[in-house]
């Protein structure tokens, strides 16, 4: 069994009320005023950061990885040339 991450849990707690929120005002016509668009818009530019920051994150782990990778196999390969 494999388990969701915390981060795509908070993600989907997002889409499911978007989804809904654009089928009430596309498919019902329901209104949405200037003031619920600003509320719509910081929430998203949240989202957004909060994105951007998981993002950054997760690539500079990639890199520390691969750079221990690098640098245990250049150990390895400096064993190896004096034996």
């Amino acid at each position: 069994m494999q388990r969701l991450r915390i981060v795509t849990i908070g993600f989907l707690q997002y889409i499911s009320p978007t989804i809904a929120f654009l089928i009430a005002v596309l498919m019902y016509d329901e209104p949405f005023p200037p003031a619920y668009q600003v509320g719509y818009g910081i929430i998203w530019c949240g989202l957004a950061v909060f994105v951007g920051d998981a993002l950054r994150t997760s690539w500079q782990k990639r890199g520390e990885k691969r750079r221990e990778a690098e640098e245990e196999e250049a150990k390895i390969r400096e064993m190896e040339i004096m034996n």
